[in-house]
């Protein structure tokens, strides 16, 4: 990252401008590290932002009500609809649950357990199978994207993929065969 930072300055530092090389470098730098960082992130970061301030609203709800606030009372300090509030993503194929507490805690809890069991069996596929898994199916990126990030070819993370799901399709299978009592 920072060395991408570097070769910018190293590019584009104009000596007759007067600067020293390093007040001209220092920015280049921290922006591609940042660059980075970002990119490296699976949470886009206008969700972050938005955890963050729905994070800040609860904590001064808290302090000003002397309890846990309402998903309401949440939604009315940030000035927001509870269709914003429970899909934040803002596009309704996609509601990470996640983000706002399911209603019945069981279910919660349940989902909680099954994430776990999915990031355990994810974990135990070879690298690059857990690769492919990661990128496209839990971070929803495109083939061709996650394929440039692993430098390989689509078709073979497309394999990969497919031998993946062959590996976890016992352990889904269980998710679904077993029955949830409460």
């Amino acid at each position: 990252m920072r060395w991408a930072g570097l070769r910018v300055a190293l590019r584009n530092f104009d000596p007759e401008l007067g600067y020293a090389f390093s007040t001209y470098a220092c920015p280049k730098i921290n922006g591609a590290i940042r660059d980075g960082v970002r990119a490296e992130s699976p949470i886009p970061k206008h969700l972050t932002t938005f955890v963050r301030k729905v994070s800040a609203a609860e904590e001064n709800l808290v302090q000003a009500l002397g309890r846990p606030p309402t998903y309401l009372e949440i939604a009315t300090f940030l000035d927001a609809s509870l269709e914003e509030m429970s899909n934040p993503w803002g596009d309704a194929t996609r509601e990470p649950a996640c983000l706002v507490d399911a209603a019945d805690p069981a279910t919660s809890a349940i989902t909680c357990l099954r994430n776990e069991a999915l990031a355990s069996a994810v974990a135990s596929l070879p690298a690059d199978e857990a690769d492919a898994v990661r990128l496209l199916l839990l971070q929803d990126m495109p083939v061709t994207a996650a394929a440039a990030i692993l430098g390989i070819e689509p078709r073979t993370l497309r394999a990969l993929k497919t031998r993946a799901l062959t590996r976890l399709e016992p352990i889904m299978r269980a998710w679904v065969d077993v029955p949830v009592t409460v």
